[in-house]
């Protein structure tokens, strides 16, 4: 996921993740509530309070970037990005945002499977959400609990469908009308960086506005000039 790094350097406190043709440039960063995080174009200031942890190991390794490290992983509230009035401590008060490279922007093989019918999804089950403006595809095997969310007109559903998210409701829950207890995540980019998103399905909206809000967030922690 993040090939194109390859050292980190860890400067008054900051850790300055680098990519080998840029440097690590520590001018003017005196914020110590921040992480800067360079990517090839994009430069972004993340609050430490939102990283889950710490970033992984092999991220501040001394040793440099093991290359099979997956995304920098992020717990933002939800009213921080203009989405309900209180700060939890549940998954469904808050979306954690996985971010990484653009060079991992393909949607999952069981995702690729649910669109053309293959797989598991030979036997496909696909219906009409009743809350969100998407259709449903699942396997005969996870019918009713898990699902892949896709936006089509016309109900029919192949290759070129816009996949939106997948989506799993617990196996020992009843579904809730307002899919608060539906925990979905999609994929999508901010310039040349791809984050996975993870919440309720209840602001999985087909006005797409958790994922603009997503992306109003990392704009806002956009340093590098250019929006």
């Amino acid at each position: 996921m993040m090939k194109y790094m390859r050292n980190v350097i860890k400067v008054a406190g900051l850790l300055c993740v680098v990519t080998l043709a840029n440097g690590c440039d520590n001018s003017g960063q005196t914020n110590m509530e921040n992480v800067f995080v360079q990517f090839t174009d994009t430069s972004l200031q993340i609050p430490k309070k939102v990283i889950i942890g710490n970033l992984p190991k092999s991220v501040v390794s001394e040793d440099g970037l093991d290359e099979k490290t997956d995304e920098i992983s992020l717990k933002v509230p939800l009213m921080e990005i203009g989405i309900g009035d209180s700060i939890g401590q549940s998954l469904m008060e808050n979306v954690i945002i996985l971010i990484g490279s653009s060079g991992n922007m393909n949607v999952s093989q069981d995702a690729k499977d649910a669109l053309t019918g293959k797989g598991l999804y030979k036997n496909r089950v696909v219906s009409k959400d009743p809350t969100l403006d998407f259709y449903r595809v699942y396997s005969k095997s996870g019918h009713p609990k898990i699902w892949h969310y896709v936006k089509t007109d016309s109900g029919i559903i192949d290759e070129s469908s816009p996949w939106i998210g997948s989506c799993t409701v617990g196996p020992l829950e009843d579904e809730k009308k307002d899919l608060s207890n539906v925990k979905c995540n999609a994929k999508s980019s901010y310039k040349d960086v791809v984050f996975q998103y993870t919440t309720s399905a209840k602001y999985f909206s087909s006005t797409y506005e958790l994922e603009l809000l997503i992306v109003a967030k990392l704009k806002e922690w956009d340093t590098s000039g250019i929006h």
